[in-house]
């Protein structure tokens, strides 16, 4: 998943990502508890993926990424 995927699956603004994984600033507790929710239930994250148009992006993606699904999705 790239960020950009990211930002507009959970919110944020296009670079918030970045700044996530370069540890520039704290995520908000609620985009942390979202990411714990989504990590822990593939169900919630296809679902969120589906309400957001973005199945078939997202599918595409993760079967040719698959260390993307493995630690997003903890699998």
């Amino acid at each position: 998943m790239t960020q950009g995927q990211a930002a507009r699956l959970f919110g944020g603004g296009p670079v918030a990502f970045t700044k996530y994984e370069n540890d520039d600033v704290a995520q908000a507790e609620s985009m942390d508890n979202l990411l714990r929710l989504v990590r822990r239930s593939a169900d919630v994250f296809w679902l969120l993926a589906e309400e957001k148009a973005m199945t078939a992006a997202l599918t595409k993606h993760m079967t040719s990424e698959p260390s993307v699904a493995t630690h997003l999705l903890g699998k």
